[in-house]
């Protein structure tokens, strides 16, 4: 392609040829950044799911830290204080390992949710099912520390 400029005024031409290959990228290029792409994908996904997890855990342990304080009274009625010391001991581990680890790996904040599920979740079920079920099935209202997680 050839492109030509004139000034009319100063009566000046210039001349321009564009060649189908000036400006255009190398096949070794194309393949260098298609490569360079899969490899920003893949640690992409691995960043995103490192931050999802971690994003899961922090809000887990919101979640709990929440309940607590806006369920207070509600629980220390039900629930054992030491069980509640304990519950909320073990989320302000969570939050102070959270502030400490921010760059751990994915499976190190899947352990701890799955470490602070383990702790709330028996806890915080009694709560929700004696509140269900006392009327129905008569229910004492105590709390069993060791179980019944079954679901």
């Amino acid at each position: 392609l050839e492109v030509t400029a004139e000034n009319k005024g100063m009566k000046n031409v210039q001349k321009i040829t564009i060649n189908p290959e000036t400006g255009r990228l190398s096949q070794d290029d194309i393949d260098r950044m298609v490569k360079e792409g899969d490899q920003y994908a893949q640690e992409d996904a691995e960043l995103r799911e490192r931050i999802e997890a971690r994003n899961k855990l922090e809000s887990f342990a919101y979640s709990i830290s929440s309940t607590l304080k806006e369920h207070e009274d509600t629980l220390n009625k039900k629930v054992p204080m030491i069980d509640l010391k304990t519950l909320e001991d073990t989320v302000d581990e969570m939050m102070d390992w959270l502030e400490e680890n921010q760059d751990a790996e994915t499976d190190s904040f899947d352990d701890k949710y799955a470490e602070l599920n383990a702790i709330s979740n028996p806890i915080l079920m009694h709560v929700y099912s004696a509140d269900s079920s006392s009327d129905a099935n008569n229910d004492d209202g105590e709390y069993d520390a060791e179980g019944d997680d079954e679901l």
